[in-house]
């Protein structure tokens, strides 16, 4: 559903907004409105433009896509533009382009009953047999109009085998067929067909646009409405204006409850039936946020979750408050258009306090935050504890503090009398600063610290040690163990400890004992004899039948 285009007579010219069939039943707002006229469209300029160009020069391509978020008009923009390819008496007035409304192709589009115009959901329509019967269809020359129309909607929702059947025709249809494909994923088209079409993304409607909108609406349902309450249907509506008027709806409804001679929609009502934050209170929490108060934030927490508010609501306000904040403190002012002016002067007032890395770090924990109340078992508990958490961070010095308050002259301390005295030389700087290597353990975990992978492996398999002295060291090497060991050893000593080291090779013998590694494995062995014969597992055996030890864990 897309917006009606405001005119130089008002916001909304009466005569734009699309009229009403007498003796119908009750159609919800976002059908009543719907625009019959691509000069009733706002919010997609680019788009009505383009189309409208192409429309007086007739340059129209075979396959059109739209893209865009739920309720900005894609659908209804598909539709309009088959109306308009269809009408046999196209007219220009002041220089827009409008079909004829006169014609037998424009009265059956009036009517819903086009014959040349067929809509397809893809949602529920998702097979090759559903693509063959189109092409079954494109066959047939229309029967009103000048071109048959297929509008396929939640196009992205095809399979893959419906997408193929679909290309050949789409890249050389006959002159009388015209494709028009909706989507809210475009991600999932697949970029074959994206490639033979016109691709057009529609953008979801600022508030600044929807808010005239809704006011103008009201008007015509002879409504009162506060700007600010309308602001907020419009927030709540994320850009779609199908939510914005479904929600309209509602409030509608609500004012009429409470006045049936003379509605009005107040701020305060809308607020609650979206269940929105009361301003004041989470004015209060913020604050206290800022000021570094963890008992004001979690009482506050806790009377917002008495009045049934859900602490998520609560996170993703204050992390658009955050956000504007920050945008504040760099210069950007767009994010205040449409706010009250109550809210204005204390997200200005608050801007003046708050430092841009505080609120980088907010920013940092109300995203870790959200994740953690989402799979929190008590959410709320969950909620105060980020809430303790803000409130901490705030009181933190931030970097440019750190560096001033070190940059900042001391003060001078009254000292006593110095007092003299006499200092043996110090020891020479090579030995005050050489680590000392114990045994050979201690040797072992300092390659490991200096990260020498490939010699800890020759340390570990290759090498039997013999004798392990301060400055000295004999090993005995394995059979196929590097030749040069010895000396990368001696180099590796040296470096590390400043100090020469005589690495002395003894023959290699079987009686010398065995490496690191074949200690390790034996007392691995060892340990799963002795598991294996416990009578825990001899039990075990007994009712499992097969059991094999794999490993043993030895528990820290």
């Amino acid at each position: 559903m897309l917006p009606l285009e405001p005119t130089d007579s008002g916001l909304f010219s009466p005569s734009d907004l699309p009229t009403v069939r007498q003796g119908e039943g009750y159609r919800v707002l976002a059908r009543k409105y719907r625009p019959r006229r691509f000069s009733q469209v706002v919010g997609q300029n680019i788009l009505v433009r383009l189309i409208s160009q192409a429309l007086k020069r007739d340059r129209l391509g075979h396959g059109f896509l739209f893209s865009g978020m739920r309720g900005i008009g894609k659908t209804t923009t598909a539709r309009l533009l088959a109306c308009y390819l269809n009408c046999l008496n196209l007219r220009q007035t002041e220089g827009e382009i409008e079909p004829c409304g006169v014609c037998d192709s424009c009265r059956a589009f009036e009517a819903e009953k086009h014959i040349d115009i067929i809509e397809m959901d893809a949602a529920s329509h998702t097979g090759v047999d559903d693509i063959r019967e189109i092409l079954e269809a494109c066959r047939y020359r229309p029967v009103l109009g000048r071109y048959k129309v297929f509008i396929i909607d939640e196009v992205h929702m095809l399979s893959k085998n419906a997408f193929n059947a679909l290309l050949k025709t789409l890249e050389e249809p006959p002159e009388h067929v015209k494709f028009i494909f909706a989507t809210t994923e475009i991600q999932k088209v697949l970029p074959t067909v994206v490639s033979r079409c016109l691709r057009f993304d529609l953008k979801r409607l600022d508030p600044a646009v929807l808010v005239p909108y809704l006011q103008d609406i009201c008007t015509k349902e002879t409504i009162k409405a506060d700007p600010e309450a309308l602001l907020l249907l419009a927030q709540a509506g994320g850009g779609s204006a199908r939510d914005s008027l479904s929600l309209l709806d509602q409030a509608i409804l609500l004012a009429e409850q409470q006045s049936q001679e003379n509605p009005c929609i107040q701020a305060q009502d809308v607020g609650q039936m979206l269940g929105l934050l009361d301003r004041k209170a989470f004015h209060t929490l913020f604050e206290a946020i800022l000021q570094g108060d963890a008992k004001a934030s979690v009482e506050t927490a806790q009377s917002l979750e008495g009045e049934g508010i859900d602490p998520l609501r609560v996170m993703e306000e204050l992390s658009t408050f955050v956000h504007h904040l920050s945008c504040l403190k760099v210069g950007v002012k767009e994010g205040l258009l449409g706010m009250s002016v109550e809210e204005k002067n204390f997200l200005e007032h608050k801007a003046q306090q708050a430092e841009l890395p505080t609120l980088g770090r907010l920013w940092q924990m109300l995203l870790k935050g959200r994740e953690e109340v989402e799979r929190a078992a008590f959410p709320q508990r969950a909620f105060e504890m980020v809430l303790v958490r803000l409130a901490y961070v705030t009181t933190l010095p931030t970097p440019d503090q750190l560096l001033k308050g070190a940059a900042s002259p001391k003060k001078e301390i009254a000292v006593s009398p110095t007092i003299q005295i006499k200092l043996t030389p110090p020891l020479p700087s090579q030995a005050s600063f050489s680590p000392l290597l114990q045994d050979f353990k201690g040797l072992i975990e300092a390659v490991i610290a200096k990260r020498e992978g490939l010699l800890q492996t020759h340390l570990l398999q290759d090498i039997v040690l013999v004798t392990f002295e301060q400055g000295r060291l004999e090993i005995s090497l394995k059979p196929g163990a590097p030749t040069d060991l010895p000396k990368r050893l001696q180099a590796f000593l040296k470096d590390y400890t400043g100090t020469s080291w005589k690495v002395i090779l003894v023959p290699f013998s079987e009686n010398l004992g065995p490496t690191l590694s074949e200690k390790k494995a034996e007392q691995e062995r060892l340990i799963k004899e002795k598991v294996n014969a416990h009578p825990i597992l001899e039990k075990a055996r007994a009712f499992f039948p097969g059991v094999v030890l794999e490993e043993v864990k030895t528990l820290p």
